[in-house]
């Protein structure tokens, strides 16, 4: 295969980053594998330009990489989170931002939530213009605002039926619902062909109920992708999840029947060959649906990503010169596929 010239680099870290997903301004993060999850903010992605755009590039385009600070006090060996912010209306008198998160090394989900408060170092007037998403980077707030920011840290999910969990992997958020899904595999070889253990679970957002969609039964269930889906002009929006089984070498799909019931049914979607297995997923709003295809270290030089439509028809296979692919998502604007890397401690987009 040709590696496609439509990739680009937009940043390079000094360890691993992974989980892309894009706030509500349209601004890219990723976070630290390791560590205490520190997350990096990509600023002015919209107007940076791709190489193949005619003219000459302009300077006062450049991506502005913003360190968030870290996350949690301790070591977390994060695989992915989300990013929320309180709807309007809802946020009271200071704004609010909150990231649930995998910490695989402590085998729970967590939620870190960031406030203002009222140290009474904020000049008059200056909370209200302070939006949700700001305190992702306190530091660009001024010294006064910086110092009122205040951070909280507790474990949403740390075990089901009074056994531990393995140790999550991936999150991911139904905007429409507000229900988060999220896998359970625990570190490499926890879970397996010769020891089905992994697990993927769901968060009612009202009750704050676990549920479970698949217990103790899959082969490392890894990287996930919600969406929701509409069969008739008529009919009410379905939440459909996938689920990358790494070790099965396959694609899982959870329909949610009836829409809104919170009841979901499990099948396989797609039937991959070749390769280890996959271990991203993103899916975009036509429903198009990208899957990280990796290989056992060593064994190719190069990365590998299908693309498939609403009915696991395979589109496209796109070639990156970089192997070991963490994390897949699709901009806002539909118009990129953002890629986190971990060999070259990179962050890429590739043009749609």
């Amino acid at each position: 295969m040709t590696v496609d010239n439509r990739l680009q680099l937009l940043g390079a870290h000094k360890s691993p980053v992974v989980s892309p997903v894009f706030g509500d301004s349209g601004d890219l993060y990723v976070i630290g594998e390791e560590g205490c999850g520190e997350v990096f903010r990509y600023m002015g992605i919209d107007e940076f330009q791709h190489p193949d755009v005619p003219g000459e590039p302009d300077p006062s385009t450049e991506i502005r990489i913003a360190p968030c600070g870290p996350f949690s006090p301790l070591e977390v060996g994060c695989g992915g989170f989300v990013i929320q912010s309180p709807p309007e209306g809802e946020q009271g008198s200071s704004p609010a931002v909150a990231l649930t998160a995998c910490d695989m090394t402590n085998g729970a989900l967590v939620k870190v939530t960031r406030t203002l408060g009222d140290s009474g170092t904020v000049p008059s007037g200056e909370v209200g213009k302070v939006n949700s998403e700001a305190l992702m980077v306190p530091m660009d707030l001024g010294a006064d605002i910086e110092k009122a920011v205040q951070q909280s840290h507790h474990v949403l999910v740390q075990e089901y039926e009074g056994v531990p969990l393995l140790g999550p992997h991936s999150v991911a958020l139904c905007p429409n619902s507000g229900f988060i899904f999220f896998t359970d595999s625990g570190p490499c070889g926890e879970s397996g062909l010769s020891r089905p253990l992994g697990s993927v679970f769901a968060i009612d957002p009202t009750t704050g109920m676990l549920l479970p969609l698949a217990v103790r039964s899959l082969a490392c269930p890894t990287g996930l992708a919600v969406t929701q889906r509409q069969g008739c002009p008529n009919s009410t929006a379905a939440a459909v999840l996938y689920v990358a089984e790494t070790m099965n070498n396959r694609v899982l799909r959870f329909v949610e029947s009836p829409a809104g019931s919170g009841c979901y049914h499990a099948s396989v979607f797609h039937q991959l060959s070749g390769r280890l297995g996959p271990v991203a997923l993103a899916v975009s709003a036509a429903g198009h649906l990208f899957i990280a295809h990796n290989e056992m270290e060593g064994l190719s030089s190069t990365g590998r990503i299908v693309v498939l439509d609403e009915e696991g028809q395979l589109l496209s296979t796109i070639s990156l010169p970089c192997p070991d692919i963490t994390g897949l998502a699709v901009s806002p604007d539909q118009k990129f596929l953002v890629i986190t890397e971990r060999s070259s401690c990179g962050v890429y987009r590739y043009k749609l």
